[in-house]
């Protein structure tokens, strides 16, 4: 941590000048300084730098997800129709084997 961070004022750079409206001003970490700056807006790089999982990655993680356990229902339910249509005919055909 810097020694502006340990006494709370901002570090150094660009930040909203509050004297013109769509300008930045640049702060050196002690003083304003006569360094101005149109305001630009943010390139769609920039605005998804803090979104941490991009909207179609997570959507085809969470389909994925959703197949699997899908999956999972159908085999156990299939094994449970298994074991119901064996006993059914080993109850008609004694000895018979599934």
């Amino acid at each position: 941590m810097t020694d502006a961070e340990e006494r709370g004022a901002a570090i150094p750079g660009w930040y909203p000048d509050q004297t013109m409206t769509g300008s930045q001003r640049y702060w050196d970490g002690t003083s304003w300084t006569e360094h101005v700056a149109p305001m630009t807006p943010l390139r769609e790089d920039d605005r998804m730098a803090g979104q941490s999982w991009p909207t179609p990655v997570l959507m085809v993680l969470v389909g994925a997800v959703v197949l699997v356990v899908f999956g999972v229902i159908a085999v156990i339910a299939s094994n449970n129709q298994d074991d119901e249509a064996c006993d059914t005919l080993r109850s008609i055909s004694p000895g018979a084997s599934c």
